[in-house]
C-alpha cells in the first residue's frame, strides 16, 4: 500500500478522535462532579451512580430530541386535508406513546456508556498524596483514559457496530424494524 493512500484516511481519523475527545473530556468534567455527589447522596457505589446519571441524562436528550423533531415536523408538514391535522393533545399523545420505546433506547445507551465509562476509568488513574487530597497532575491521566476511550468507541461504531445509530434512529421515530422501507421512502 502506498503511503498517499492511506494518509487521508489516518488524518481523517485523527480529526474525528480529536472531536470525539474534545467533546468527551467536556461532558466528563461536567458530569463527574454531578455523578460524586449522586453517589455521596445517595449512598450508592461508582457503578450504580454512573448509570443511574447515564440513564437519566439520556432519558431527558431522547426525550427533547424526540419532541424536537415532533415540533419540527409540525411546522414543516402541510397538511392536505385540515382533519388531518395534529392539535395539541394529539401530541402529547404521541409521546406518551413513545415513551416506552424512549425508556428502552435510554436503558440501552446507558448500558453502552457505561461500558466507556469504565474503559476510560480503566486508563485513569488518581493518585493520591499523603494528606489524602487529589493533586493537580490528575488531568493528564484523565485525558489519556478520554483518549483511549475515545479511539475505541470510534473504532468500533466505525467498523463493528456501524448499525447501531441506524438501528436506534428507526426503533425511536418508527417502532421498529418493521417501519424500515417506509423511513427509506421518507428520503432518510
Amino acid at each position: 500500500m502506498e503511503l498517499e493512500a492511506v494518509l487521508p484516511t489516518i488524518i481523517e481519523f485523527i480529526k474525528l478522535l480529536v472531536l470525539v475527545f474534545v467533546v468527551s473530556f467536556v461532558i466528563y468534567k461536567i458530569f463527574s462532579p454531578i455523578r460524586q455527589k449522586l453517589a455521596e447522596k445517595l449512598n450508592i457505589s461508582w457503578i450504580k451512580s454512573a448509570l443511574l446519571l447515564n440513564f437519566v441524562v439520556m432519558l431527558i436528550v431522547l426525550f427533547a430530541v424526540f419532541i424536537f423533531f415532533m415540533w419540527l415536523g409540525s411546522i414543516e408538514a402541510i397538511p392536505t386535508d385540515p382533519g388531518l391535522d395534529y392539535d395539541f393533545l394529539d401530541n402529547i399523545f404521541l409521546v406518551l406513546a413513545s415513551s416506552g420505546r424512549l425508556i428502552v433506547s435510554a436503558i440501552l445507551l446507558s448500558f453502552i456508556l457505561l461500558f466507556f465509562e469504565m474503559i476510560a476509568s480503566f486508563f485513569m488513574s488518581t493518585k493520591e498524596n499523603n494528606k489524602g487530597k487529589k493533586r493537580r497532575d490528575e488531568l493528564i491521566p484523565q485525558a489519556i483514559g478520554i483518549l483511549i476511550m475515545s479511539a475505541i468507541f470510534i473504532i468500533l461504531l466505525l467498523f463493528v457496530f456501524d448499525w447501531v445509530p441506524l438501528g436506534l434512529f428507526v426503533y425511536i421515530f418508527y417502532g421498529s424494524i418493521k417501519s424500515f422501507p417506509l423511513a427509506i421512502l421518507a428520503g432518510i
